[in-house]
């Protein structure tokens, strides 16, 4: 083991079972005043003479918690591995090692069967192995610990994924069925019957593959998901324009149940999130408020107070079972059920939604009142875009400052092409203001060289300069400009064209 792993593992707090005086002195002495390394962390031994002592001393450690136990098997009211078993049910998650009489007494091998992390024979061999051989037990009992754990994730793991693969299975035979059962009627008709007379059936072939093409998106949605392959492109944007834009898509089907949508989000309120993403997520929310929503009812979508990107989705239907809860973000869980007016779905929108929210680093939050209708929570950390300003000139700088003020975004200067190149290399900004004329490098060299760069090239710049004529615009835009604005500056124009990247 290498010295540097050697050093984390070394015991802290021992409690040492001992009920031998001149014992317990002479190994309390050897950890507590051996000659190491001034790194080494200085070790505490508390002493218990007997088993009754040392069950109090585990069940009060809570300040100074252990890190091992030294056991001495014989001990005044108990012995053997009696004592041994006493102290593991008590305290299953602290290393033992057991102090043992001699080199041929067999507790030690026994203990080790036992439970027990190492055995030692308190011998003349005790004052050069005794703290490696605890630092040792400490390290192992760690590395058996994170295994177990390693171990029982991945049953758990197989177990969610049995469930899943059955509720799938029973998914899948639903509609495969009902497809296979009614061309199997089709292909035995005798021709005497017109495909207008099977309308009926044909319709009902159609909807039953609808329903197994938006199961298996789910499915393989849910799929991409658990193993990395979806990666939230985050940038900023308009939450209240976003919602407008889902509500336009499913406006026929709250309008088939006479529901009424709210857009209560304030215009130019910003987010910081995959679009294409969140908007599958919407979709899913809104498209459950509709199927649980009584005809005639509001679905409202507001932003919490105090958390502006908080986003919530609160609707007047049916509500959900406190018992259904906890299930309803589980994908082993079946929780799909039919609307007010008989829809159905997947089951699978909700978790599926969890997990983008949370591939965002955010969560998914739920409250309802059964009979009063549910509230949904999209919560995604707070962000504000930084925007490097670039131009040799301090007080051309200090007026973009104060121009993007209103903003509510941080900033970072640059007084050269150089100085803007090494700030990009620590923080990439969300956008870049850049002035076109400067000394030593300029903005046209700088722009270039961002766009050659893969970790620079989609940052948005804004190229900033007194030049009028359309050479210098169309050179800039050539190179990979994503706007241009003269000199002086207006706020009036500026602040749209800064809006376009960051809201």
């Amino acid at each position: 083991m290498p010295l540097s792993n050697f050093e984390n593992f070394a015991p802290k707090h021992i409690l040492l079972i001992e009920d031998n005086p001149v014992m317990a002195d002479l190994v309390t002495t050897l950890l507590e005043h051996r000659k190491e390394p001034q790194r080494f962390q200085k070790t505490r031994v508390q002493n218990a003479t007997t088993l009754a002592e040392a069950q109090k001393c585990l069940v009060s450690d809570q300040e100074t918690p252990y890190d091992l136990i030294l056991l001495d098997l014989r001990l005044p009211d108990s012995s053997g591995l009696a004592t041994l078993k006493t102290i593991r049910a008590l305290r299953d998650d602290l290393p033992i090692v057991v102090l043992t009489g001699t080199a041929q007494d067999t507790s030690g091998v026994e203990a080790l069967t036992a439970g027990a992390q190492d055995f030692i024979v308190k011998d003349d061999h005790l004052q050069t192995l005794l703290y490696r051989i605890c630092t040792y037990a400490v390290c192992r009992f760690a590395q058996e610990t994170l295994i177990k754990k390693a171990m029982q994730e991945a049953e758990e793991t197989n177990k969610i994924k049995d469930r899943f693969v059955a509720l799938v299975a029973h998914d899948l035979r639903g509609p495969l069925s009902a497809i296979l059962g009614l061309t199997e009627l089709l292909v035995s008709d005798d021709q005497s019957t017109t495909l207008a007379q099977h309308r009926d059936e044909i319709d009902c072939i159609k909807k039953s593959a609808l329903d197994l093409t938006e199961l298996l998106t789910d499915i393989l949605d849910i799929s991409k998901l658990n193993t990395g392959k979806i990666t939230p492109a985050k940038s900023f944007f308009d939450i209240h324009n976003l919602v407008n834009d889902v509500i336009k898509r499913l406006r026929l089907m709250a309008d088939n149940k006479q529901l009424k949508l709210n857009n209560r989000i304030p215009e130019g309120s910003r987010f910081y999130a995959d679009e294409k993403l969140l908007i599958q997520v919407l979709q899913n929310l809104l498209s459950n408020a509709i199927k649980f929503s009584f005809p005639g009812k509001s679905i409202d979508f507001f932003l919490r107070p105090g958390h502006p990107t908080h986003l919530a989705i609160r609707d007047e239907g049916v509500g959900i079972a406190p018992e259904a809860m906890t299930r309803l973000l589980k994908i082993e869980e079946k929780t799909s059920t039919l609307g007010t007016k008989g829809e159905s779905g997947t089951g699978f929108g909700l978790p599926l939604s969890a997990g983008i929210i949370e591939a965002h680093g955010g969560e998914l939050l739920i409250e309802s009142t059964p009979g009063c209708g549910s509230t949904f929570m999209v919560c995604i950390p707070p962000v504000r875009p930084l925007v490097l300003i670039v131009d040799d000139q301090y007080i051309s700088r200090q007026i973009l400052v104060t121009q993007l003020e209103p903003l509510d975004v941080d900033i970072m200067e640059a007084g050269s092409g150089k100085d803007a190149l090494k700030l990009i290399e620590d923080k990439t900004p969300d956008l870049a203001l850049i002035d076109v004329f400067m000394p030593d490098m300029n903005g046209l060299e700088l722009l270039e060289i961002m766009m050659d760069n893969p970790r620079f090239a989609e940052i948005p710049t804004i190229m900033v300069t007194a030049d009028q004529s359309m050479e210098t615009r169309q050179k800039a835009i050539r190179l990979g400009a994503s706007d241009f604005t003269l000199k002086p500056i207006e706020p009036l124009e500026l602040i749209p064209r800064i809006q376009r990247f960051i809201v």
